[in-house]
């Protein structure tokens, strides 16, 4: 029989498949665990009973009087963290704990997304964390990252499934966009967000319709997004709707 920690493994291991969640949510309910009905219920809210008010209001009710408990696995690295589909999913910490206790931070939750505090003087030991891997939305807003910095995310050998990336207010220029654009490492990005930077802006801005819809191609590439394509060719992050912004960025979670 599989013990809680066999199952806690798995959902780790199959982080986007919702069985394993519902293995460890049916042990912790034989157990009278409260926490197997949270998951149960953030599941369905996901789901089938997405919308659901009284399923919504009993899963708040849950974390209030839990939260603490239940996010104690992790609690001594991190600074924040978000429950997603019943289980720790994003997690806001300092980028030295994160290349420190990296390891047991993955094994403790099916972290998906990641925002770090202060990662620019860190950036060399940072891009070098084999648990970056599992990382979907990485967030180094403020972090004084420089174009060097840019340059050495972009060639980790660790980023190849990152989908959503916050470079917002940084010291970025032209040189480090064109770094991640050139980059062959990151060939999954699909969002990029590079607000408060001295670069010119190069992605593309979608217009709202009003009823608040996304109206796709609405403003056409900046110039300095044509010639990054020019040079480099199609690159996804150029165009994505401003939708991609949210945060956490529940479009890429899985």
């Amino acid at each position: 029989m599989d013990t809680k920690d066999d199952l806690l493994d798995a959902v780790v291991r199959e982080p986007d498949s919702d069985q394993p969640r519902r293995r460890y949510a049916a042990h912790l309910r034989g157990l009278g665990d409260p926490r197997g009905e949270f998951i149960d219920a953030q599941l369905d809210l996901a789901g089938s009973r997405k919308g659901d008010a009284k399923l919504e209001a009993r899963s708040r009710a849950l974390l209030a009087d839990h939260r603490a408990a239940w996010s104690a696995p992790v609690a001594a690295w991190t600074r924040d963290v978000m429950f997603v589909r019943g289980f720790i999913e994003l997690v806001t910490m300092p980028a030295t704990s994160f290349i420190e206790h990296g390891p047991k931070l993955l094994r403790a939750a099916p972290i998906r997304h990641v925002m770090l505090d202060d990662a620019g003087p860190s950036m060399a030991a940072l891009v070098m964390v084999p648990q970056l891997d599992a990382v979907r939305s990485l967030g180094l807003f403020s972090g004084r990252l420089t174009d060097a910095d840019v340059g050495l995310l972009a060639g980790s050998p660790y980023v190849s499934r990152l989908r959503w990336l916050d470079l917002g207010y940084n010291r970025i220029t032209d040189a480090g966009v064109a770094a991640l654009a050139a980059s062959r490492s990151l060939g999954a990005l699909a969002y990029v967000n590079l607000v408060g930077n001295p670069c010119a802006n190069p992605v593309e801005e979608y217009g709202r319709d009003y009823d608040g819809s996304i109206v796709g191609g609405s403003v056409e590439l900046p110039d300095a997004g044509a010639a990054l394509e020019a040079r480099h060719g199609r690159v996804a992050w150029l165009h994505a709707p401003s939708v991609f912004a949210t945060y956490p960025p529940s479009p890429l979670e899985r």
